[in-house]
Formats: structure tokens, C-alpha cells, sequence
């Protein structure tokens, strides 16, 4: 019929779209290998499935097989990039090393930034809002709701945004590494994400972003957390005690 839209690959999709489900051919390549995982369709059955003849090359796959799919899921970038290790030392105990394991800060960002599923609810710009038409009383819910946000805002060059970070960790969650050393889950957020999707695990809206060991942590009432990066500084306190 006309105006329908080609289900073989052939279709001309909107500009750029091919790059959001790289390393996927195309949206649909992406969409079956979702199916297959999502509908725990067994490995044998979706290499039937691909044999039909016509199938792979009607719908434009990537992968003949199974295994050719989960090559393709390997190639797929780690979301916040690689893991660093730093082997750190403390005036007051010199001799002692502790593994610090990190990623890159403005990974994570892009990271967050350049996701699909949050593009469409991102907060860019400040916002006034009111409780009431008699607009006596201001509403603050987000953060760029607040008047810090404006005046921030005001500062920058024409074009420019602002991206708040939100570094958090949980004492409850420890993980164990080698050598019955343990670490605390640092993560990272946007100020830019709508607080009741950050708070939505599904969403996929925080980052883990380091392990702080928990060996030295435990000598302190605080621990001062300090990310440096050449185009920006951030810092917080948290309160680490037993």
C-alpha cells in the first residue's frame, strides 16, 4: 500500500537514526535481537528462526546465528567507559596501598546525556514555577526549578547548559574484591534527570562510578570525595562512620 514503510532494512529511515542502535544494522536488526532476549527464546529455536530462508536478508540482520548475535552485543561499548585502578596512600599510613576503582567522570556524563530513554525528559533550562495563578508562592520540585539554576544559568555563554552532578554511595551496599578486601559503590546522577525517574531503578538513570575502599574508610568519621578532571572539579562530603 502506499505510504507503508518496507520491512526489509530498505526503508529510508530518519536521518541519524542508524546511530542510536549501533552496533545493531538498524532499528529492526536491534528490535529482534531484543525480542530473542527479552522472550528468552532459546538458542537452537532463534538459529531455526534464522535459517528460514529469506528471513535474515528480508528483515536486513546482522547475525546468521546465535553466536554472530552475541558477537554483536560484545562489540557494544561499556556505558560510562572503561574501569581505572589507582593504588592511593595516606599520611598516616604511608606504607599501606588502597585500590581505588573508578571510571571516567565526563564518560558517565555523555553517558547519561546521550541516552535514549532519558533525551525526551532531560531538564536543559531553568523553569519558574508557581503553586497557584496568583503566583504568590514559587513550587520548587526540580533542580532546575530553583533559583540558583537562573542565576547560574544567566552566567553562561549563549548555546551553554548546565549538567549538576549528583555523587551518592550506600554504606549498605558493599562489594567483595579479592583478598577479603571490601569497597563502597560510589554513583553517579544528572540534576538534569526528573527526580522520579532517577529514583526508578529500570531507568538506568545512575552510574556506578568508583569503589572506595572500605578498608580506610572505616578509620574516618568522614571521607571528603573528590573527582578532578581538567574541565571540572567536584567535590562532596559524606558521612562514612560505622
Amino acid at each position: 500500500m502506499p505510504g507503508d514503510t518496507a520491512m526489509d532494512g530498505s526503508g529510508a529511515p530518519e536521518v541519524g537514526n542508524e546511530e542510536w542502535y549501533k552496533p545493531f544494522a538498524s532499528e529492526l536488526d536491534w528490535r529482534v535481537a531484543q525480542w530473542m532476549v527479552e522472550q528468552g527464546i532459546g538458542h537452537n529455536a532463534f538459529n531455526e528462526f534464522l535459517r528460514i530462508p529469506g528471513v535474515k536478508d528480508k528483515l536486513g540482520l546482522s547475525y546468521s546465528n546465535t553466536a554472530g548475535l552475541h558477537k554483536v552485543v560484545d562489540s557494544i561499548p561499556r556505558r560510562a567507559g572503561k574501569w581505572k585502578v589507582k593504588h592511593l596512600s595516606f599520611p598516616d599510613r604511608p606504607a599501606e596501598k588502597f585500590t581505588l576503582r573508578h571510571r571516567d567522570i565526563l564518560e558517565s556524563v555523555r553517558s547519561l546525556w546521550g541516552d535514549p530513554e532519558l533525551a525526551e525528559h532531560l531538564g536543559y533550562k531553568p523553569s519558574t514555577l508557581f503553586t497557584d495563578e496568583s503566583q504568590d508562592h514559587r513550587l520548587y520540585n526540580e533542580m532546575w526549578t530553583g533559583k540558583w539554576w537562573s542565576f547560574i544559568q544567566d552566567k553562561l555563554p549563549e548555546g551553554r547548559t548546565i549538567a549538576p552532578l549528583i555523587v551518592s554511595t550506600d554504606k549498605t551496599q558493599l562489594t567483595q574484591f579479592s583478598g577479603s578486601r571490601q569497597a563502597y559503590p560510589v554513583y553517579l546522577t544528572l540534576g538534569n534527570i526528573p527526580s522520579h525517574l532517577r529514583r526508578k531503578p529500570s531507568q538506568l538513570a545512575c552510574i556506578l562510578v568508583a569503589y572506595l575502599p572500605i578498608d580506610k574508610m572505616n578509620r574516618i568519621r568522614k571521607c571528603h570525595i573528590a573527582f578532578k578532571h581538567p574541565k571540572f572539579d567536584v567535590s562532596v562530603t559524606s558521612n562514612l562512620s560505622q
